[in-house]
């Protein structure tokens, strides 16, 4: 509640209601306007004060902040900020700006920045970060599934862990923010698990198996997709090509290899790649689950 009140302050600045100077309602109007208590209108003032809207002025109060506004409320170059700002908007830059430079720039304060809009405008739309992490995965997994989508259920959860994969690669952020443990509740994600689990389940499988099998695949894909991220992280960290830093030690790893204590790794010409190593996982993954379905009879994961 106290992020909307802040929000409808803070669009009462953006606007010119609320000028450089005047003063903005204390925690007892807070109080009394929106019908909180007064330790919800302290937190308002707070949050505005955190984003450099407004200054405490003794034997005064509480003051809109004088000087240049924050390019999150009024743009330096010209541009007015966005009127029609909506969730998809804000998902979207959001998601942008992990593509471009990692989960760990996006914030409030910065996606504002990039919208042009005041930062407690956001607040309209998304409660928070977490929300907003929730609302970019659910983004990600309602790109639409490529067509046609075959029958047979291999064919098809070969399908569902190469789509997977390649979200994965497009944004590397994701892999970093999904979880098998405390998953979110996004409703695009949970629609593709529903849609992978019936294929098993109608398929013959007990419910509970179908789950773990779902998971396992997921497992899969998602630490290769977290070790593509640790890549690109240490990237930007560095600013050297994964090329560059082998050949960077190749003498390290000769020195290493060349007194024959490890004959089979020393042997290796060339490392095996994440992209090998996808495929290989999943045939034998696969494989495996088809051997399952042909025995019949008591699974892995019967309780």
């Amino acid at each position: 509640m106290y992020r909307r009140i802040a929000a409808d302050i803070a669009d009462r600045i953006a606007d010119g209601r609320l000028r450089p100077g005047d003063k903005i309602p204390s925690s007892r109007q807070i109080s009394r306007e929106w019908n909180v208590a007064i330790a919800t209108a302290t937190k308002v003032q707070a949050v505005l004060q955190r984003d450099g809207l407004v200054e405490p002025v003794q034997g005064i109060g509480t003051v809109v902040k004088a000087g240049p506004a924050p390019r999150s409320v009024e743009p330096p170059d010209g541009r007015e900020p966005s009127a029609k700002l909506d969730r998809r908007q804000i998902v979207r830059a959001a998601m942008t700006l992990a593509d471009r430079e990692g989960i760990g720039a996006v914030s409030m304060r910065r996606i504002a920045v990039e919208l042009n809009v005041g930062v407690m405008s956001l607040y309209h739309h998304v409660s928070g970060k977490d929300d907003l992490l929730q609302q970019m995965s659910n983004e990600v997994f309602g790109e639409p599934m490529p067509r046609p989508v075959p029958e047979h259920w291999r064919d098809r959860l070969d399908l569902a862990c190469r789509r997977q994969w390649n979200l994965f690669r497009r944004h590397t952020w994701l892999a970093g923010v999904i979880s098998l443990t405390r998953p979110m509740m996004a409703p695009n994600a949970v629609a593709e698990t529903e849609w992978a689990v019936g294929t098993l389940v109608r398929d013959g499988l007990p419910l509970r198996e179908a789950v773990g099998e779902v998971m396992l695949l997921t497992a899969f894909v998602r630490s290769l997709a977290l070790s593509l991220l640790d890549e690109v992280e240490l990237r930007r960290q560095s600013d050297q090509t994964i090329d560059q830093w082998w050949i960077q030690r190749a003498r390290e790893f000769d020195e290493l290899f060349s007194a024959g204590e490890f004959p089979h790794l020393g042997g290796l010409e060339d490392p095996v790649d994440m992209e090998e190593l996808f495929e290989a996982g999943l045939r034998r993954h696969l494989d495996g689950l088809e051997a399952r379905l042909l025995a019949g009879g008591i699974g892995d994961f019967d309780a």
